[in-house]
C-alpha cells in the first residue's frame, strides 16, 4: 500500500507508514496522534521551517542556493529503537516517536537552527544556516541540553504508561555544508559536503546512552561556557587513526568571558627606505620650492596605507597644507571623483555636508586665496561640485562652451586654485587607489602634474598595479618631466626575516614554536595585512590566548593551523561568526559601497532611530570590519579593506544584490532629489544592478550625456553602450531610443570611430521616421547633418553633402523654418565645400 502522505510503498498489513509514520488509509478507526500544522510530516528530502522563524526567513531573504556555508552540525538519535519497536505496539510506537520528533524540533527552533532532515528516529540539524549568528556552536550544544532535558520530561509518562525509558545519543561538529535554496512555500533542501556531516554522524554513534560528543572545532568555540571531558583514540567509522573528541560535561557554573576580536597594533615594518623616499621628496620640497612627484605602487594589503600614515604623521601641519582624494571602485564611474574628494577635504566638508555650507565654503575659499581672479574660476567649480551658480549670467555662457571647452577650463580652474594656495605655504596632495579613478580624473592629475614643475607641490599617488594606459601615461610622463624630482616605489612582499619581524611585534612572543612560525609566514606569503588577519583568526579560534598582557599558544594546541586558504576565505568565515543584525548590515553597506553614510544606511535598512543602528556599527567597528571617518562624526563609515567589502557583496544571491540596489537607489533618489544631477552616474550603477531596469535605462542616459559635456568620451561611450544594451528588454519610448542612439553615435564621432557612429544615427533614423513627435534635438535633420559629419571626417564629401540635402529635406518636410536649424547646415556644405577647394561655393553657402 502507497503512503497518502509520501508516496512510500509499505508492505501489506501495515497500518502505519515505515517511512513517516502516517497512517495508512483503511488501517481503521482507531485514534492517532495527530500533529499541529507547523509539525506536519515532511517528505525526505525536504523539511518544514518551524512557523515562527518563516517570517524571518522570508526577511532575510537567505536563498543560499550553492553557497558554502559554515555551520555546526548536531546529529540526535534514539538508542535502540529496534528493541524498544519489539516491546511496544505500532500505535504506542507512532505516538511515542511523533512526540519525541516533535520535541526535537521545538528545541531545534528555540535556539534558531534549521531541521535539515528527520532520520527516522532522530534528526539533523544546522545552525548557523540560513541565518548566521555569532555562536551557533553553543547553540547547538544548548538545543543539544535541552533535548536531554525534555526528552528527561517525556520519559516520565512513557514510564508509567508504557514501562519503558527513552535514551538518546548526540554528535555534533563545525564545518562547511553547501545550502540549498528557499522555495515559495518554505521547504528547504540542505546538501552537505565533505568531512562536516560525516564527522558529526560518527561522533553520535559513538557516543554513548545519554551522552554529548562532539569534535575538536566545536570544543575550541563553547570550552569558555562548557565543561568537556576530551576522549582520545576514538574509532570512528571511515576515519583512519584514533579521533579525538570531547564529552559534554554541562553547563560551567562560572563561564568564562567570551572575548571579542580586539584589534593588533602593528610596527611598520620593511619600509625604512621607502619612507626616506617619500620624506626625502618632502625635504627637497622645503629647499628648492620645486615640484615633487612620487608613485607608490603595490598590491591589496602590501602596506601601502600603513606607509602613507607614517608619511603624513611626519608632516608639520603648520608648515604644509595636506589635502587627500581617494578613488573608490564605485565611484569609477564618476567623474572628476577623485579632485572632487580633494576639493572636500579642502573646504572642511563631506559628501553629506549641507550643499548651501558647502557653497558658502567654496566662495569664501575661493575669494580668499584668488581675489578678483575668482571670477574665472569659481563658475566652474561650483559646476564641478553640482552647485546652483553664483552669477546666473556667467552661468548661462557656459551652456555655450563644447564639452572640451567646458573640460578645459574646469581644468584651468582646480589648478589655478590649488596653486594659488602655495602661495601660503607649501602643498601636499595625496591621492590614494589611483587604480579605481576615473578617466577624467587622471586626465586632470596629468594636467596638474605637468604644471607643478616650478611650483611648490608635493603629489603622492597611490596605486595598485595597473594596465591601465593613462596611469602608464602619468608614470611616463613623471620619468621625462621630473627625472630626479619623480620617485616610483614598487612596494614588494615582505621578506621572510621582516615577516618574523613583524610577527613578532605584533605578538611579543620571544619563543614562537618554528612550526607555528613557519605556517603562518607560508600563509601571509609576505603581505602584511595578510599576517594580521590571520592572526586575528588565531584569536577567535582561541589558539592565541592573552596571558598577562602577553600572547602565548594555548597549552597542548595541534599547531595545523586551520585557516582558509587565501585571504577572501578568512573574511568569509569571520563574517559567518556575525550575528544576523551584523550580517545584514555589512551586506546592505556593502550595496551602497565600501564608504557608505549611516544614514543612507538606516533608510535603507529601515531603522527607526540612528541608535539602534549605531550600536550596531559600534559592534562592527569593535570587530575591526569597519572603520569611522572622524572628520564626518557619527555619518561616514568605510570598509576596513576593500577586500572585506567584496567578500561581503559576493555572499549575496543575485536576487538580494537587486532588490538591495533598488532601495539604495530609491533612498538617494529621495535624499538628493534637489540635486539629482550630481548622483546620475551612482543612480545609473545602483538601478542597473536593479530589477528596475527602466529607471536604470533614464540614469544611464543622463549619466552618458553628463560624462559627454565633461569630455570623459570613454565613460560616456561605457553609460550608453549600456543603455543600448537595456533596449533590448526594457520597455521604453521613441524618444529614450533616439537618445540613446544620437547620444552613443555622438561620443564614437569624438573618439573617431565614425563607422560605428554613422550605424547609430541610422537606428535612430529608424526610430524618428516612426515617431511624430520628437525634440528639435533629436529631428531628422539633426541626426542626417551627424552623419553627413561622419562621412566628412572620413574624406567621403559626396555622401556628406547627400546626408546634408536630406537634412534639407528633412527641415522641409518636418515644416520646421529655424534659421539656426538651417544655418547649420548651410555651415556644414560650406566646411566641405572649403574642404574640396571650392572656394566659391563655400562662400554662397557660409552666407546664405
Amino acid at each position: 500500500m502507497n503512503c497518502s502522505n509520501c508516496g512510500f510503498h509499505n508492505p501489506p498489513g501495515m497500518r502505519f507508514c515505515g517511512n513517516c509514520g502516517s497512517p495508512l488509509s483503511g488501517s481503521g478507526d482507531k485514534k492517532t496522534l495527530v500533529l499541529e500544522p507547523s509539525l506536519e510530516p515532511i517528505n525526505e528530502i525536504g523539511v518544514l521551517i518551524g512557523s515562527d522563524l518563516k517570517q524571518r526567513f522570508r526577511q532575510a531573504g537567505l536563498e543560499s542556493a550553492g553557497q558554502r556555508r559554515t555551520v555546526t552540525v548536531l546529529f540526535a538519535d534514539l538508542c535502540d529503537y529496534t528493541g524498544l519497536s519489539g516491546k511496544i505496539d505500532d500505535e504506542s510506537l507512532y505516538e511515542v516517536i511523533q512526540r519525541y520528533i516533535r520535541m526535537l524540533v521545538e528545541k531545534v527552533y528555540q535556539f534558531e537552527g534549521m531541521v535539515d532532515k528527520i532520520t527516522g528516529d532522530g534528526l539533523m540539524a544546522l545552525f548557523g544556516a540560513p541565518i548566521a549568528y555569532e555562536n551557533p556552536a553553543e547553540r547547538a550544544v544548548r538545543a543539544a541540553l535541552e533535548m536531554q532535558a525534555g526528552l528527561e520530561k517525556l520519559n516520565q509518562d512513557f514510564e508509567d504508561r508504557l514501562g519503558e525509558k527513552l535514551q538518546m545519543h548526540f554528535g555534533l561538529n563545525r564545518g562547511s555544508v553547501i545550502v540549498g535554496g528557499i522555495g515559495s512555500d518554505l521547504l528547504i533542501d540542505y546538501t552537505a559536503i565533505g568531512d562536516s556531516v560525516n564527522l558529526a554522524r560518527r561522533l553520535q554513534e559513538n557516543a554513548s546512552p545519554d551522552t554529548i560528543l562532539v569534535s575538536e572545532s566545536v570544543y575550541q568555540t563553547t570550552q569558555a561556557l562548557f565543561n568537556y571531558q576530551e576522549l582520545t583514540d576514538l574509532d570512528l567509522k571511515g576515519y583512519q587513526g584514533g579521533k579525538k573528541g570531547y564529552q559534554l560535561q554541562g553547563v560551567k557554573s562560572q563561564p568564562g568571558l567570551v572575548r571579542g576580536i580586539q584589534g593588533l597594533r602593528s610596527p611598520m615594518v620593511g619600509r625604512k627606505d621607502e619612507l626616506d623616499v617619500i620624506c626625502g621628496a618632502l625635504a627637497d620640497l622645503t629647499q628648492s620650492q620645486l615640484g615633487q612627484v612620487v608613485t607608490l605602487i603595490g598590491e591589496a594589503g602590501i602596506g601601502k596605507s600603513r606607509l602613507t600614515a607614517e608619511f603624513k604623521a611626519r608632516v608639520n601641519p603648520d608648515q604644509f597644507t595636506l589635502l587627500e582624494g581617494q578613488s573608490l571602485t564605485y565611484r569609477k564611474s564618476v567623474s572628476y571623483w577623485i579632485f572632487l574628494e580633494i576639493l572636500r577635504d579642502y573646504l572642511g566638508v563631506t559628501t553629506s555636508t549641507n550643499r548651501f555650507v558647502v557653497h558658502e565654503k567654496l566662495i569664501t575659499k575661493v575669494n580668499q586665496v584668488l581675489g578678483s581672479e575668482s571670477t574665472n574660476v569659481l563658475p566652474f567649480l561650483e559646476k564641478l561640485l553640482s552647485l546652483e551658480p553664483s552669477d546666473p549670467v556667467v552661468a548661462r555662457r557656459l551652456t555655450y562652451l563644447d564639452a572640451e571647452q567646458l573640460r578645459q577650463q574646469t581644468f584651468i580652474a582646480v589648478r589655478n586654485l590649488l596653486l594659488a594656495e602655495t602661495k601660503q605655504r607649501p602643498l601636499i596632495l595625496i591621492f590614494e587607489d589611483l587604480h579605481w579613478a576615473d578617466e577624467i580624473s587622471l586626465d586632470l592629475l596629468a594636467f596638474l602634474v605637468e604644471s607643478i614643475e616650478d611650483k611648490p607641490v608635493m603629489v603622492l599617488g597611490i596605486s595598485r598595479p595597473t594596465i591601465e594606459s593613462k596611469f602608464e601615461d602619468l608614470l611616463d610622463l613623471t620619468r621625462q618631466r621630473f627625472q630626479e624630482r619623480g620617485r616610483i616605489i614598487r612596494l614588494q612582499t615582505l621578506s621572510d626575516e621582516e615577516s618574523d619581524e613583524l610577527l613578532f611585534g605584533l605578538l611579543g612572543m620571544p619563543d614562537v614554536p618554528e612550526q607555528f612560525r613557519s605556517k603562518i609566514l607560508q600563509r601571509s606569503a609576505g603581505i602584511p595585512f595578510y599576517i594580521e588577519e590571520i592572526l586575528r583568526m588565531l584569536i577567535d579560534k582561541q589558539i592565541l590566548v592573552l596571558e598577562k598582557g602577553r600572547w602565548k599558544l594555548a597549552p597542548d594546541e595541534d599547531l595545523t593551523l586551520e585557516v582558509p586558504d587565501n585571504l577572501q576565505d578568512l573574511i568569509l568565515t569571520r563574517f559567518d561568526r556575525l550575528n544576523p543584525i551584523q550580517r545584514s548590515v555589512l551586506q546592505t553597506a556593502s550595496v551602497i559601497g565600501r564608504e557608505f553614510n549611516a544614514a543612507i544606511l538606516n533608510q535603507v535598512m529601515g531603522y527607526g532611530e540612528h541608535n539602534e543602528l549605531k550600536q550596531v556599527l559600534f559592534s562592527l567597528e569593535e570587530k575591526a570590519f569597519i572603520n569611522p571617518l572622524p572628520e564626518q562624526g557619527f555619518g561616514g563609515y568605510l570598509f576596513r579593506h576593500v577586500l572585506t567589502s567584496d567578500a561581503v557583496y559576493k555572499t549575496l544571491l543575485r536576487r538580494d544584490r537587486n532588490r538591495l540596489h533598488g532601495i539604495v537607489a530609491q533612498t538617494l533618489e529621495n535624499v538628493y532629489a534637489d540635486q539629482l544631477e550630481s548622483q546620475v552616474e551612482v543612480l545609473a550603477g545602483h538601478y542597473l544592478r536593479s530589477v528596475h531596469l527602466d529607471k536604470a535605462l533614464n540614469y544611464l542616459v543622463l549619466a552618458g550625456l553628463k560624462s559627454a559635456r565633461e569630455y570623459a568620451n570613454l565613460q560616456a561611450k561605457k553609460y550608453f553602450e549600456e543603455a543600448r544594451d537595456l533596449l533590448v528588454d526594457v520597455e521604453h519610448s521613441a524618444e529614450q531610443a533616439m537618445k540613446v542612439w544620437t547620444g552613443l553615435g555622438d561620443v564614437l564621432v569624438f573618439i573617431g570611430e565614425y563607422n560605428s557612429a554613422r550605424e547609430c544615427y541610422q537606428e535612430a533614423v529608424k526610430t524618428g521616421i516612426s515617431t511624430p513627435e520628437i525634440p528639435a534635438e533629436l529631428s531628422l535633420n539633426v541626426i542626417q547633418r551627424k552623419i553627413a559629419i561622419t562621412y566628412e571626417r572620413q574624406g567621403d564629401f559626396d555622401q556628406a553633402l547627400y546626408h546634408l540635402s536630406l537634412a534639407s529635406d528633412a527641415l522641409r518636410a518636418a515644416g520646421n523654418s529655424s534659421p539656426v536649424a538651417k544655418a547649420q547646415i548651410l555651415n556644414a556644405k560650406g566646411w566641405i565645400f572649403f574642404l574640396r577647394g571650392n572656394f566659391d561655393q563655400a562662400q554662397d553657402a557660409l552666407e546664405s
